[in-house]
């Protein structure tokens, strides 16, 4: 009844009887390309041909050449039967094989690869497989131009042919021009499972180009066609922008004439030349090259704009002409405000900002390779357990401060010392303006900041006068890790002074514009500066790389306008 609906021996039940089910008997599984996968139960001998009746039969895209069968013996191995067929009469070949409990049955898929074809790829209107027909040839595949896309390259052709012995591939070359006229050479007779590629010309052929550079709105490379002018160039490139100078444009073109090239340059009038004058209107050849120059003292829009900040009386953002110094646009700001506090001034540019991210990534780079390195010499270096984990501890520290240099970015600050407008404009630090320029105007630091290895790191009132012993004697002194031969200040105004720059007891101020003496220690600190005292990791000979690298990061640091590599 379950397996073809015959309900002619369906018993109908009447009052007082018993259906008993019995223990499951012999069972086979059916899996695979058949019409009902299943469990089958299955009565006394069963043949193959049978069981895959009760599956429903194989489908269409059941492979009937080899049926394969899992069984267990002696309920102590699974092995496998392959049952091959020649696929017209399974059934008949089959009757024979008999199943058992357990069995199963699996019915493969007809293989992916089709037969009976040849394929047609690459620069055509319809590529695919197409069918095979013993004795055909090129041109009955592609009888003529119309099979193919515009710009077929005709010279050449691809046949990709699967040798019959191993299915080496294997590949040869036609000229379809000659194949479509019928030349025997070329329209060779096809195999089943050929690819004919057909090129495009960009493909095989160096298009020839021009080039177009300067003021117009898409510079590039064109495509060259025969009598293109340089109007049509122009054309291509969308227009000349305002700032183009018409007066005068350079075509450069190249002459190769035997085994060398030569360059020449013509000048003409672009604005004659979009105009349509024949004189200046040149007709071009492959791989000229036209430059459209700007006129005189232009800027770009995000050229022509700084930004001052703070204590200016009108801060804001500025426009700036050509050449224009610092001092002209802070006189137009109405100068500086009483509260100004010119030392601590920051002067920042977008390409001393690039110029210093990209010196900071190549240091950080070539820092994190030093301490791998040492840390794979750890062992081999450290003379005792002690060594080893002071030597490790410093290669951590050295790596968080890694971590926190990689999160910040270069300033591009640069090193200004602000006056009032009248000496200002006579100093070498009134520059020239660039766009993107910010200046930065603090008010009136009140403070002296003592940074690192000192008992008390923080931030001071400034008292006049003062000098680095009183600010360090108020931090407590350096701790017994800090490197009293290597601390420096970092002034407000962004520059450095180290002791090894006061070794001699002698040093000059540019704040005081005179010669101080006394040394490192009485060296007098002015609002804004900040004191740092670095830790000492020379315990032992063998950690003076540490020390080496966590002075190169301390540098690193002061350009991204932070301490991270003093011990903090």
């Amino acid at each position: 009844m379950f397996l073809s609906g015959d309900r002619s021996r369906d018993i109908r039940l009447e009052n007082g009887d018993t259906v008993f089910v019995p223990v499951i008997g012999p069972v086979v599984a059916v899996a695979g390309e058949v019409k009902r996968p299943g469990i089958y139960e299955v009565k006394g001998k069963t043949a193959l041909p049978a069981l895959l009746a009760m599956a429903g039969g194989i489908t269409a895209a059941g492979d009937t050449g080899r049926i394969q069968v899992e069984r267990i013996e002696g309920n102590s191995t699974r092995v496998v039967a392959d049952y091959l067929t020649d696929g017209r009469s399974p059934d008949t070949e089959l009757a024979k094989v008999e199943v058992r409990d357990h069995d199963l049955v699996n019915v493969f898929p007809v293989r992916e690869a089709m037969r009976e074809v040849v394929t047609l790829a690459g620069n055509v209107a319809r590529p695919g497989p197409y069918q095979f027909r013993k004795g055909m040839r090129v041109k009955d595949l592609i009888p003529d131009a119309s099979v193919l896309l515009p710009e077929s390259y005709l010279e050449s052709a691809e046949i990709t042919r699967l040798s019959p012995t191993d299915y080496r591939r294997e590949v040869m070359t036609v000229n379809l021009r000659e194949a479509l006229k019928g030349n025997p050479a070329d329209n060779v007779e096809l195999q089943e499972q050929d690819t004919i590629k057909i090129f495009s010309r960009d493909e095989m052929v160096e298009r020839p180009r021009v080039s177009i550079n300067g003021q117009v709105v898409n510079p590039g490379i064109y495509d060259y066609f025969p009598r293109m002018t340089v109007r049509d160039l122009v054309t291509a490139a969308g227009s000349p922008k305002r700032n183009a100078y018409l007066e005068s444009a350079e075509l450069t073109r190249v002459a190769v004439g035997g085994n060398s090239a030569k360059a020449s340059r013509l000048e003409i009038n672009l604005g004659k030349a979009l105009a349509g004058d024949p004189a200046h209107n040149l007709v071009l050849e492959p791989e000229d090259a036209l430059i459209v120059r700007g006129i005189e003292n232009w800027l770009e829009a995000t050229d022509r704009f700084v930004t001052l900040r703070g204590e200016v009386k009108f801060p804001g953002t500025y426009s700036i002409a050509k050449g224009e110094r610092l001092s002209s646009v802070i006189a137009r700001a109405g100068g500086f405000t009483d509260k100004a506090y010119l030392k601590g001034a920051k002067f920042k540019r977008k390409s001393v900002r690039d110029e210093q991210q990209k010196r900071m990534d190549e240091v950080i780079t070539r820092t994190e390779q030093e301490i791998l390195r040492k840390q794979g010499e750890l062992a081999a270096v450290a003379a005792s357990k002690e060594e080893l984990e002071a030597t490790r501890t410093a290669l951590e520290g050295l790596q968080k401060s890694l971590a926190k240099l990689r999160e910040s970015k270069a300033e591009g600050r640069v090193v200004i010392r602000l006056a009032q407008l009248d000496t200002f404009r006579k100093s070498p630090y009134d520059l020239e303006l660039m766009g993107g320029d910010i200046l930065e105007v603090p008010q009136v630091s009140s403070v002296v900041n003592v940074m690192g290895q000192v008992y008390n790191p923080t931030s001071f009132v400034h008292l006049p006068g003062e000098d680095v012993a009183h600010y360090l004697k108020d931090a407590g002194g350096p701790t017994r890790d800090g490197e009293e031969d290597d601390m420096y200040i970092i002034s407000a105004d962004g520059s450095v002074l180290s002791r090894h720059q006061t070794s001699f007891g002698i040093s000059w101020s540019d704040s005081q514009r005179r010669w101080t003496f006394g040394g490192f220690l009485a060296t007098p600190l002015d609002p804004g500066d900040t004191l740092v005292v670095p830790q000492k990791l020379e315990r032992v000979a063998w950690m003076r790389e540490i020390k080496d690298m966590t002075t190169i990061l301390s540098q690193v640091a002061l350009t991204a306008g932070v301490v991270v590599a003093a011990g903090l």
